[in-house]
């Protein structure tokens, strides 16, 4: 019987971390909308054998604090097992992983989590594919596995600039419009449902020795084109109707908000699981 295992990165994954002004707190933590629909389907897959796996280059700490302790309780014990920066995939000295990815180090050597034939890995990194592909390049040397990777990278709109748009709404109708649209849009997201389509794939496969790679989705694309335009268009807007002055308060008064009094960090968990 063939094993398969689903792998997924964290950040710009499943997650999006967003720091305070000098980059060293972390104040939100955004999941990504429909992440309770990924859960779900996560939850049936592995019920029928499929392991489930986190691999991330952040620490066991913000695992626990900024993901785990935060989905609900039916979830938490869904994945077989979790890599991070203190728990890191181990590759065998005499391997081929061993001469791309050497020992121990910041990418993530799938192929080496043992006892698993096909694996679909997800990752916004697409340096992860370069590597897939450095490993699976001589056919005759091929690792006898068959590997998925999908990167459907994950990059909303600023913590700040969402709250600067709200702000901005009550002031004027067509920025209050503009606002609307923008958190319409950042919730029809469509990483969760394309992770979801290629695990149903995924899960009907047949054994075949090799590399798949989806890095360059066009309904992603189209996505990321569109939300780009959106942005362009309201900056124009603010601009022209000299909005700007009043956008900058209000990015500095979100992150005075973000802290407290006594100067220590005020986390606030958003979650985008619609």
């Amino acid at each position: 019987m063939l094993n398969k295992l689903i792998v997924f990165d964290l950040d710009g994954t499943l997650r999006k971390l967003d720091f305070d002004e000098n980059y060293e707190q972390i104040i939100n933590v955004r999941f990504r909308p429909k992440l309770k629909d990924l859960l779900v389907k996560l939850k049936k897959v592995h019920e029928e054998g499929i392991d489930v796996a986190i691999c991330t280059s952040a620490s066991t700490q913000s695992v626990k604090t900024h993901f785990i302790d935060c989905i609900p309780k039916e979830y938490k014990d869904l994945f077989t097992y979790i890599y991070t920066t203190n728990n890191k995939i181990q590759v065998e000295r005499e391997s081929k992983e061993k001469e791309v990815y050497g020992l121990n180090g910041w990418n993530k050597p799938v192929t080496s989590i043992y006892g698993y034939d096909q694996v679909l890995f997800f990752d916004d990194n697409i340096n992860e594919g370069l590597m897939l592909k450095k490993l699976f390049f001589e056919e005759e040397n091929f690792p006898n596995k068959q590997v998925v990777f999908a990167s459907y990278k994950y990059n909303p709109l600023s913590a700040f600039e969402l709250y600067a748009y709200k702000k901005l709404a009550p002031e004027n109708t067509k920025m209050a419009k503009y606002a609307d649209k923008v958190f319409s849009k950042e919730l029809e997201e469509p990483g969760c449902n394309l992770m979801i389509e290629k695990i149903d794939e995924f899960k009907n496969t047949k054994f075949e020795k090799g590399l798949t790679i989806d890095d360059n989705n066009p309904v992603m694309e189209k996505y990321k084109d569109d939300m780009l335009d959106l942005q362009e268009e309201i900056e124009a807007f603010l601009y022209n109707n000299k909005l700007w002055k009043d956008y900058n308060y209000y990015i500095k008064e979100y992150y005075d908000k973000m802290q407290t009094h006594e100067g220590e960090r005020q986390e606030t968990l958003i979650f985008f699981c619609a």
